[in-house]
């Protein structure tokens, strides 16, 4: 009995260890990937964090090219995980991949929205742009729809320009949308949009160049 007890407290232990290895050896992996494709917590926690120093709140994109720029300076492989059953989220899938392309030191050239292609000069257009032709494809229901649209610390969409940092005006000045956003951010938006007006957010596709 005591053998089996303490075979069993050497297993937890053994099984501690590993995990704070795995912990330890995944840590700069993760932190090179957020800095890969900065999310909007990031990029929002590093803006505060930048006004709190400096008394000057940071634009969006200029947080987002400090991060793009930005490389960790350890970088090791992350070893093969323990094998488990594989579980395919579709929904995931298709979020990565319609996301996956970062838009940061690039300028917009023009999005296609439910087979309409319009020329853009700025990402603050082609987010008014695809509100604009969203809008226009459910009527009346838009204003309900985008409501659900959040940020998590932040509103996107409201009825008036008060609590917005940079209000654009859509829909004929009914609405008001976020205009403070870095291009990763008006493209995310622009694309939670198009899945609730339209059912799928690979509905709005963007061209991009790189920025003079």
């Amino acid at each position: 009995m005591v053998g089996g007890t303490a075979v069993q407290e050497a297993k937890t232990e053994f099984a501690g260890q590993e995990r704070d290895r795995r912990i330890s050896e995944a840590l700069p992996i993760a932190w090179q990937q957020l800095l890969t494709g900065p999310d909007e917590l990031l990029s929002e926690l590093l803006a505060e964090a930048v006004a709190g120093v400096s008394g000057h709140r940071p634009d969006p994109e200029v947080v987002a090219q400090f991060l793009f720029d930005f490389t960790p300076p350890t970088n090791v492989a992350l070893p093969p995980p323990v094998s488990e059953p594989t579980r395919t989220d579709p929904l995931r899938t298709l979020t990565h991949a319609v996301n996956a392309t970062s838009f940061t030191g690039k300028q917009p050239v023009a999005f296609t929205l439910s087979g309409q292609r319009h020329e853009v000069a700025t990402w603050r257009e082609l987010l008014t742009g695809s509100c604009d032709l969203a809008a226009s494809h459910v009527g009346d229901r838009f204003a309900g729809l985008v409501q659900t649209i959040r940020g998590s610390k932040r509103t996107y969409f409201a009825s008036s320009p008060d609590g917005l940092v940079a209000p654009l005006a859509i829909v004929g000045g009914q609405l008001f949308v976020e205009g403070n956003l870095s291009a990763n951010d008006c493209v995310r938006v622009a694309r939670r949009v198009a899945a609730a007006a339209f059912g799928d957010e690979a509905e709005l596709t963007v061209e991009s160049a790189p920025r003079d």
